[in-house]
């Protein structure tokens, strides 16, 4: 079976929708919650699109950059546990039941995410570092996000 290798900086056109996708999504999500801190009508049904969309986006999202069966698995790990991140932060800012419990989730599987992800990179071969870069940059974004959501008291 041949493989296809890849420049570091070289996207497959999957990667390319994908990023697409994740940066129209996080958009969405980014004007849902400008509507919702000016308390203006749509905010509801823009973070619920945006958010619910990127976590169902993050599971898959992995699979798209790996060819080794041993990271497909840290993929999928990798991206559920990520995929809670904005379930929390919906149910947080929407003020449903629950949003501590999935927070709470978030933040005890995030960081041990990120913690896996950044010791297999040190053993990985070099045609999955931009998987493990690009994987590592979103965990610490979601990771800060996380923290100061949870630090913020919502009435």
């Amino acid at each position: 079976m041949s493989e296809i290798i890849l420049d570091a900086n070289e996207k497959t056109p999957a990667q390319n929708i994908t990023n697409n996708t994740e940066k129209a999504v996080i958009g969405i999500a980014l004007v849902g919650t400008l509507f919702k801190l000016q308390h203006w009508p749509g905010a509801s049904i823009l973070l619920v699109v945006g958010l619910s969309t990127l976590a169902m986006l993050y599971f898959p999202l992995g699979f798209y950059f790996l060819t080794n069966k041993s990271e497909k698995t840290v993929a999928a790990a990798s991206g559920l546990f990520l995929s809670f991140v904005p379930l929390g932060i919906m149910f947080k800012v929407q003020h449903w039941p629950g949003a501590s419990a999935m927070l709470t989730a978030a933040m005890i599987t995030v960081p041990l995410v990120y913690l896996a992800l950044f010791f297999m990179r040190k053993k990985a071969q070099p045609n999955s570092l931009p998987f493990y870069n690009s994987m590592l940059l979103r965990t610490t974004f979601l990771i800060l996000i996380l923290f100061i959501l949870a630090m913020v008291r919502m009435h």
